[in-house]
């Protein structure tokens, strides 16, 4: 069995409710890719806070840095520990990973040079449907889990534990689900900006652009019920809203 990695994450506390939204999304790897994570709520009653978050500093692979105001009126950036994340980070044996939840001037910091998530570096709270900020930002994280295993930055050890494969709907329906959340970004973004700008003719193939993404949000949405059918699960929340934005469509 591969050892797990540990993610760690760093946040104000008035940033809690992100953090708990984003963890509830990066759930999922904890299944598919050996994680764990921690933060300093887990932190027993009468221990050393200091050493407990500088010991996770320690083993953690992946430390987030929740970035906001308030993360950088609190000095969280220039604290020991963050300072030990970037000089593991510099050492390849962390991977620091800023994600911009608020707008904030991080590019004045000492992780400017560093990316940061979401992709477009577009802050969480900036997003029409922050799900899908997350759903980026989870996608992310799984790229650098699975280049990490890739390149076997942690060594592999023998398991005689006999695991059941993933199958092949199951496969698809991962796939499905990712699909989905794409064209749905891109409708949202499009639709955006048909609402503030463009020519005549620029909004005209922007419209045909997304009628043909909702075509194809019909088809994927069709095996993908099929799919969930017969697997027996249940559909996601934000599936279940996509579907029904694409009926009032």
């Amino acid at each position: 069995m591969e050892p797990k990695i540990e993610i760690f994450l760093s946040y104000s506390h008035k940033d809690e409710k992100y953090c708990q939204e984003l963890m509830r999304h990066l759930v999922s790897l904890q299944r598919q890719q050996s994680v764990s994570f921690w933060y300093d709520r887990q932190i027993a009653p009468g221990t050393n806070w200091a050493q407990e978050i500088e010991k996770h500093v320690y083993t953690s692979r992946i430390i987030l840095l929740l970035m906001s105001a308030d993360y950088l009126a609190s000095d969280l950036l220039s604290s020991k520990e963050i300072n030990l994340a970037l000089e593991r980070q510099k050492e390849g044996e962390a991977h620091v990973v800023p994600i911009i939840l608020r707008p904030c001037l991080w590019k004045n910091t000492t992780i400017r040079d560093l990316p940061v998530l979401p992709t477009n570096r577009k802050p969480v709270t900036e997003w029409l449907n922050i799900n899908l900020a997350f759903v980026d930002i989870t996608r992310a994280i799984r790229r650098i889990i699975e280049k990490m295993r890739e390149e076997q930055s942690i060594p592999k050890q023998r398991d005689v534990t006999i695991y059941a494969p993933v199958s092949v709907d199951e496969k698809r329906l991962a796939d499905l689900e990712e699909k989905l959340h794409e064209r749905y970004l891109f409708i949202q973004n499009w639709g955006a900006f048909l609402r503030v700008t463009g020519t005549p003719e620029e909004k005209a193939q922007a419209q045909t652009a997304i009628a043909r993404q909702w075509r194809a949000i019909a088809a994927d949405l069709s095996e993908y019920q099929i799919l969930v059918r017969k697997l027996g699960r249940s559909v996601p929340t934000e599936i279940l809203q996509l579907s029904k934005q694409f009926e009032e469509y």
